[in-house]
């Protein structure tokens, strides 16, 4: 593993199974060096059994559209995308949280209605403790 920094050119972070690779994408041929790099982790990955899942991979410009850049990946093109979902938590090409909390909120509400649904006839105490143990976890 240690010789992992060495073969690339970009900043390359790794956690467990995740593997995040960037850099500031300037210039055009900064998209040529960025394949080159993914094309050196394949191998490194490749060499190590650790395969990158195929849909799991993203490429995400910020700002949007920045540089309109393809990278390709076991022969397999990737365009950008609008946002990624990194440990549960959804980042747009902003960097803002905005879709991240419209799904928490829109959970949230999901487990109201189903709440209400089932139970019509609850008095304050009981939906207090089922809020908190339902709903607020979704939204903390």
């Amino acid at each position: 593993l240690n010789e992992l920094p060495s073969l690339v050119e970009f900043l390359v972070y790794l956690f467990a199974d995740n593997t995040k690779i960037f850099r500031s994408m300037r210039v055009p041929s900064n998209s040529e060096h960025l394949q080159r790099d993914l094309n050196t982790l394949h191998s490194w990955t490749e060499s190590w059994l650790l395969h990158f899942h195929p849909g799991k991979c993203k490429v995400l410009e910020v700002p949007p559209k920045s540089m309109l850049f393809h990278v390709t990946l076991r022969k397999k093109n990737y365009q950008s995308c609008s946002s990624i979902r990194d440990s549960r938590v959804i980042i747009d090409a902003k960097l803002g949280f905005k879709e991240h909390l419209n799904n928490k909120i829109q959970m949230a509400n999901k487990v109201l209605a189903i709440i209400r649904r089932s139970f019509p006839l609850l008095d304050a105490d009981t939906l207090i403790l089922l809020y908190k143990s339902l709903i607020r976890p979704h939204l903390k």
